[in-house]
């Protein structure tokens, strides 16, 4: 019985996507049978072979398929035989059918017919039937004079309006890959919508999800990938479960030439058509530079593994970014390497020689090296798919002084290019002139391949020289642009319109918007919010400047923080200072992320913090009394652990405070130590149950703003949470029932400020799913103070 609603098999009431429905035959190659596990990543090593199939269903369905079919006769009605003769050749989208409102006379839903298939030099056999398809044809017409591939489109109508240019997209894909790869090998090409998400490629055939959106070209990008599939690993049978990279890898990067090749190298992700998202100036991006984003990320967390990774022994759940965009990435480098022209004729090579057979790494590697001319390239293989090296060159220095040379007036110009990372490669520099022309000095990989990490040269300039900069077409994955460039860093300023933003790979992103606020003591405010970073974690600010119309004064808000990955993963900081609401204040903050893993727990993480804080004035306060004035210098040792199970899942944190005297005097004296342990359990009937135990002791001096509370968040916790940090943008009959989680957490005091030098209290509550809108809460909870010392209510 076929499946409901599965991955690879499966149907959706009648609508049918087969694969993968037959007992497969391991592949045999050079290393001998193939006995990798199918455990769900990664797809069946086949072998080749040639396919004679018959299918019964009932005359109302049309089909797409693997190969050819040889009795078309007996199974299309005259009028479609006639729409595919007359279409074929035509390069431009011709309808077969639209049987979307189709209503089938008695018998033909139920007259069975036989459709009978031949595949040659194919991997696998796949199939869909729907009686309700949209069917549109377009044809690949090689110059050879060979016979046209026919690129059959199968759609449903609500997503028509996506899908009228489907199979434009399949004859864009073909006709591309076959003139810079190799010549596509089968007859037909079909692109079939199915109910279930993601896409999925066969030989011939991809499935692909229900997709379409009119902004983001969608399903162009989902189409392209699965119908690239066809040379990585249809044609060229590499072993995915083996080498992932050299299948989904390979197809990623011929994903990403194909947009270029469409829709423009630049701009090429999304078409902003509402009159919002032009208002808001919404930002596009272009998919190298998407591609390099996230290959960064992973490879700034420390716990990045080598693409040459066997799928099942990966370490990490984010495999997929090392298969996926940084194999794209890759080889867009090996094609600046090699040049454009020398690696087109190294990718065809390869092509050539393991069509229809089962290459491994080095019989890719050794067919790049020999097609560019015997280049010895060994030293790019092992630094980006055997290990996990990072690249960071950067320029400085650029001088220049007005020489003679055989009479002609030159700028005799020098500069220096360095390397922070251990990756290597050859570098093109591209030096501005002051009349705008342009030069470019090519620096060889040789000049690096002894552990080199400067490199000086001078060279002569006809004019004055006003910026050099390196990677110029952003085709080196480079962990850091800002130094790619003499000068100041490229900006890139935009509005913030708080909904879509891109943060580009090559330049620092600098955001601003107007920003407004209200407190009952100092009325409106009114200034701007500015945010900074590169790559969201990078030299990282956000500026908050309000101008207070009732006091005519300036309040600001500064926030700072940078991964310093480049010392040590996850080692994070972040600082503060501000003059805000009737308070001032400093903090300065290191995290150190420990884990043995990056995406699978436990996760060990342990922080120390300075800070200072003052009260101004007391009439801003939420109660008059929850804060202390004086000067608070503090310090705080941290440690937090979280950690998860099948049905379970805890998170419990350590902190020692105390007051300090590193950059000024405290008027306390004290210290506390706090603890809190969370935990949730899964129950089968789909609810959840979960426990807090929360303990904190105080000695000393203890100011009422960092006491323990009885009801939730201390007050000093609260001034990290805007709208509890003073009185008025919430109105008072909000306020009065809002919670602030924290403290001793014990719900029914929350509209009370019970402040404790001890405090010790246990929660626990039950969450479940019901047919009451999401909005109405469910949680029926229970809070109990076990214990407290020195308490006042204020």
């Amino acid at each position: 019985k076929i499946p409901e609603g599965g991955e690879r098999t499966s149907h959706a009431g009648r609508d049918y996507d087969i694969a993968q429905w037959y007992p497969q035959i391991a592949a045999y190659d050079k290393y001998g049978w193939d006995k990798s596990q199918y455990l769900g990543p990664a797809e069946f090593h086949n072998e080749y072979g040639a396919f004679d199939v018959n299918i019964t269903l009932p005359k109302s369905f049309t089909m797409g398929f693997s190969g050819e079919l040889t009795n078309p006769e007996e199974v299309y009605p005259e009028s479609v035989r006639t729409k595919l003769e007359a279409a074929k050749w035509k390069t431009e989208t011709t309808r077969i059918a639209d049987y979307s409102t189709a209503e089938w006379k008695n018998g033909e839903d139920t007259t069975l017919v036989t459709w009978k298939f031949h595949a040659e030099n194919v991997r696998d056999f796949a199939w869909s039937a729907n009686e309700n398809y949209i069917w549109d044809v377009s044809h690949f017409a090689p110059n050879d004079g060979e016979q046209p591939v026919t690129i059959h489109a199968l759609y449903f109508p609500d997503k028509a309006e996506f899908w009228t240019n489907a199979a434009e997209y399949g004859r864009h894909a073909i006709s591309y890959f076959s003139e810079h790869f190799g010549r596509y090998a089968y007859k037909n090409c079909f692109v079939v919508e199915g109910p279930v998400g993601g896409g999925m490629e066969y030989p011939g055939i991809t499935f692909i999800g229900h997709y379409g959106d009119k902004n983001s070209h969608s399903p162009f990008g989902v189409i392209v990938h699965e119908v690239g599939h066809n040379w990585f690993p249809m044609m060229v049978g590499s072993n995915e479960t083996n080498f992932a990279f050299m299948d989904e890898g390979f197809t990623s990067f011929l994903t990403a030439l194909a947009t270029e090749a469409y829709w423009g190298r630049y701009n090429n992700s999304y078409v902003w058509t509402e009159w919002y998202q032009k208002m808001l100036a919404f930002s596009n991006d272009d998919v190298r530079a998407d591609i390099q984003r996230s290959s960064h990320w992973l490879a700034k967390t420390g716990y990045e593994e080598p693409i040459a990774t066997h799928i099942y022994r990966f370490k990490e759940g984010h495999y997929g970014t090392s298969i996926y965009p940084k194999t794209a990435g890759v080889m867009y480098m090996l094609q600046y390497v090699l040049g454009d022209s020398a690696f087109e004729v190294a990718m065809k090579e390869y092509f050539r020689r393991w069509k229809f057979k089962h290459p491994y790494p080095e019989d890719f590697y050794a067919a790049m090296q020999e097609a560019s001319g015997n280049r010895d390239l060994r030293w790019f293989f092992n630094e980006w798919f055997e290990r996990t090296f990072m690249c960071d060159y950067g320029i400085c220095g650029l001088k220049s002084e007005t020489v003679k040379n055989n009479d002609t007036p030159v700028y005799k110009t020098s500069f220096h290019v360095y390397r922070t990372e251990k990756a290597i490669m050859p570098l093109d520099v591209e030096i501005e002139m002051e009349d705008g022309s342009k030069q470019t000095v090519w620096i060889p990989v040789d000049k690096w391949v002894n552990a080199e990490i400067d490199f000086d040269t001078t060279i002569e300039l006809p004019a004055k020289p006003v910026r050099a900069e390196i990677n110029p077409d952003g085709r080196i994955m480079d962990v850091n642009r800002l130094n790619n460039r003499t000068g100041f860093p490229k900006t890139t300023i935009e509005f913030d319109n708080t909904i879509h933003s891109i943060n580009p790979i090559d330049s620092y992103l600098l955001r601003w918007r107007p920003s407004f606020w209200y407190t009952d003591e100092g009325g409106w405010n009114i200034g701007y919010k500015l945010t900074g970073s590169y790559l969201e974690d990078m030299k990282r600010f956000t500026f908050y400047n309000l101008y207070n119309i009732r006091e005519q004064s300036l309040d600001y808000d500064l926030s700072v923080s940078h991964n310093f990955y480049k010392y040590s993963p996850m080692l994070t900081f972040d600082g503060r200072a501000y003059t805000l609401e009737g308070r001032k204040g400093y903090s300065l903050y290191f995290n150190k992320g420990l884990r043995r893993n990056y995406s699978t727990p436990p996760f060990h993480n342990v922080n120390v913090q300075y800070s200072f804080s003052q009260l101004m004035n007391r009439e801003y306060l939420l109660n008059p009394f929850s804060w202390d004035e004086g000067r608070l210098h503090r310090m705080l040792f941290g440690y937090s652990y979280y950690n998860r199970g099948e049905s379970w899942n805890l998170n419990a944190y350590a902190t020692l405070e105390g007051s300090a005297s590193l950059f000024g005097q405290s008027d306390f004296q004290y210290s506390k130590r706090t603890f809190e342990l969370k935990t949730t359990f899964s129950l089968d009937n789909g609810s959840t149950v979960g426990f807090r135990l929360y303990s904190g002791v105080g000695f000393g001096n203890i100011p009422t703003q960092s006491k323990y509370y009885l009801s939730g968040a201390s007050p000093l916790e609260q001034f990290n949470a805007p709208f509890f940090r003073s009185k008025g943008m919430l109105p008072t009959e909000i306020r009065d029932h809002a919670f602030s989680p924290g403290g001793g957490n014990v719900r029914g005091y929350y509209n009370s400020l019970f402040g404790a030098d001890k405090m010790d209290a246990f929660n626990i509550e039950w969450k479940w799913t019901s047919y009451l809108p999401p909005s109405v809460p469910r949680i029926p909870f229970a809070d109990y103070l076990l214990k407290y010392l020195r308490g006042s209510i204020f």
